[in-house]
């Protein structure tokens, strides 16, 4: 979660921006999740840039929401292989997808991204902050269940309340749920379920 503590600036031309990055350690190649304060409030952008290794020279925003009067604090995801995909959600919905993007966030060198929290300001005038909470990176997107019972049809994560978040398809015994757009750790169940909706077996909520 990245939560942005600002209020409106009052001079032209001055910004204070937090965000996720998600980064090419070697070069300034990057995608982030940002939230934007200027004079007229607050906007959330995902942008991509890429440069060298003195500084970023191309920007390219892939999305930004326009709306007024909006939130300091939301939820958001990035998942990327680094190199043509990815797809980001803000507050557990989708924004954002593409397979077909030039990224360039894995070094030419061999080695992994690496993920920045960063906050930036241009007004001097005032100490500016951004808080980040439930950061974590995982190397999947997907949730796989293995071992179901032989007459599994169906597996659901389920939350506390009872709400079904996803569901998935058993296929030779093994389901893939894409978790990605919820705030992990999940506190919710996995149910399976026979071809007539009959609980076969869950496990506890975590």
């Amino acid at each position: 979660m990245v939560e942005v503590k600002t209020r409106a600036l009052n001079a032209t031309g001055m910004d204070f921006q937090g965000g996720l990055y998600v980064e090419d350690p070697s070069q300034v190649n990057y995608v982030t999740c940002v939230a934007i304060t200027e004079g007229d409030g607050t906007y959330w952008s995902v942008v991509q840039s890429t440069g060298s290794s003195s500084g970023a020279s191309q920007y390219n925003t892939l999305y930004t929401d326009t709306s007024p009067n909006q939130p300091l604090k939301r939820d958001c995801t990035i998942v990327t292989n680094g190199n043509n995909f990815l797809v980001v959600y803000l507050d557990h919905s989708k924004v954002f997808t593409s397979s077909s993007l030039n990224l360039q966030l894995r070094p030419s060198g061999g080695g992994g991204m690496q993920g920045i929290l960063e906050s930036e300001s241009s007004y001097e005038h005032v100490m500016l902050q951004g808080i980040y909470s439930r950061f974590y990176a995982t190397s999947e997107q997907s949730m796989t269940i293995e071992n179901l019972p032989t007459d599994a049809a169906t597996v659901a994560i389920v939350d506390q309340s009872g709400k079904t978040l996803e569901s998935s398809a058993v296929s030779s015994g093994i389901a893939h749920i894409n978790l990605a757009r919820y705030a992990q750790p999940l506190a919710a169940s996995v149910n399976v379920y026979d071809s007539n909706h009959v609980l076969v077996a869950k496990t506890r909520a975590q």
